[in-house]
């Protein structure tokens, strides 16, 4: 099954079923093009509009929007669910200009009630340390029913790249963008950081690009505040777009689209951070073939804290140390937290404990004392180590020890710190 929160990109124009995606993007399109596409998708479908247009950084911000203002007012007239991009992918070199110029503009859309969204950067951009400049852009983004959106590219290289989160899902790396709406306004399969093909057609057979797409709208999924994604493209003449072209796959996306009602899943697995005061020094998929962790990255949450800090049950379970000289023994000290998510195990992991003081059996209650931490195993220094483990399938993330079983991102799950 596809998520609906998978839509498709379209330049200049498709006869495809687009069945109901969450999200739609036209590039160049018309008023009578977006109404018509509206009456395809449904009145609940995000519909992005950008005009291709180069070196908008040369002129005022003003330039750009009173030259496309009386279109805007046309196709969201009667439509919220109508915004608009402007300049795309911008590399870091342009961040000061960029950052100006999209303010500037996204304060003229707000006073003619226009949904603007920004950013639109590709793979890995913003670096992280630039983000911070896009602070006074991210402060005056509109909230409430009909937000402004960040924009993303994603784009992997081959199915396991999917779970590089520094390609797919990198906006858990990045603090700035806490409380905002984002959409993924380009994906799919290209040459990233070397590696790869300017294209699916070029690396892999329509079944296996299918594949991709099932495990991109997962991760979709795992996150309430991502609207969506387009999957580039359908519609382009220009040949060097061609390997991209989802034409003959698409159908098999809608036909693949949930029935009935659109609900956008929620974990129903709640954890609490297991120090009272947290500071995570690595995050789930960081750090991709370093540490023995694999092509996918870090399998969980690494907080930093002295050694002996006490370390809290995140969850209500049943407790299993483990032995450290076998399986996990990368683990040092660790234990194993079995939970029951209605009538589906999960398994949380805490390790490199100094000591565990919970015994095999003993049912616990998320926030009571089980360990302290410690620096044992395959550790640099003193921290705890957080993992999830289901039975979701999370590419790149099988338990090599237990094949039927999937690491995943124990901040999806997390209550906010205090909660």
């Amino acid at each position: 099954m596809i998520s609906r929160k998978l839509g498709l990109h379209i330049i200049s124009g498709t006869a495809l079923a687009l069945g109901r995606p969450r999200v739609v993007k036209l590039v160049d399109p018309s008023v009578e093009y977006v109404r018509q596409i509206r009456a395809l998708v449904g009145p609940d479908c995000l519909i992005i509009a950008r005009w291709v247009e180069n070196n908008l950084l040369d002129s005022a911000a003003s330039v750009w929007f009173y030259r496309h203002l009386g279109q805007m007012q046309a196709m969201s007239a009667g439509d919220a669910m109508v915004a608009f991009e402007s300049v795309n992918e911008c590399a870091d070199s342009d961040a000061p200009r960029y950052s100006v110029w999209e303010l500037a503009r996204m304060r003229l859309m707000h006073t003619m009630g226009l949904r603007s969204v920004v950013g639109n950067w590709s793979v890995g951009v913003p670096d992280l340390p630039v983000w911070q400049m896009y602070r006074p852009l991210l402060s005056e983004m509109r909230g409430g029913d009909t937000p402004d959106l960040v924009g993303l590219h994603e784009y992997w290289s081959s199915y396991a790249d999917i779970s590089n989160r520094w390609h797919c899902g990198r906006w858990i790396m990045v603090p700035e963008l806490a409380g905002k709406q984002l959409v993924v306004t380009e994906c799919g399969r290209d040459i990233v950081e070397g590696k790869g093909k300017a294209g699916w057609k070029l690396t892999c057979t329509a079944a296996e690009y299918m594949a991709d797409l099932r495990a991109y709208s997962r991760l979709l999924d795992s996150y309430a505040y991502v609207v969506g994604a387009t999957v580039y493209q359908v519609g382009a003449i220009d040949s060097q777009w061609k390997p991209f072209d989802v034409t003959a796959i698409w159908p098999q996306v809608v036909a693949e689209y949930p029935q009935g009602e659109v609900t956008v899943p929620q974990p129903t697995i709640v954890l609490v951070h297991p120090l009272r005061k947290p500071r995570i020094t690595q995050r789930f998929a960081e750090n991709p073939n370093l540490h023995g962790y694999g092509p996918a990255g870090h399998p969980g949450l690494d907080y930093g804290c002295p050694e002996g800090s006490v370390v809290r049950a995140p969850c209500s379970g049943e407790c299993y140390p483990a032995n450290p000289m076998v399986a996990y023994s990368a683990y040092g000290e660790h234990l194993w937290i079995k939970g029951d998510d209605q009538g589906r195990t999960y398994w949380v992991i805490l390790a490199h404990l100094l000591r565990v003081l919970a015994d095999k059996g003993d049912h616990v209650e998320a926030g009571n004392i089980v360990a302290l931490s410690g620096n044992t195993g395959n550790s640099t220094a003193a921290h705890l180590h957080l993992g999830v483990e289901t039975l979701d399938q999370n590419p790149g993330f099988q338990d090599k020890h237990d094949m039927g079983f999937y690491w995943h991102d124990p901040a999806v799950y997390l209550q906010p710190q205090g909660g």
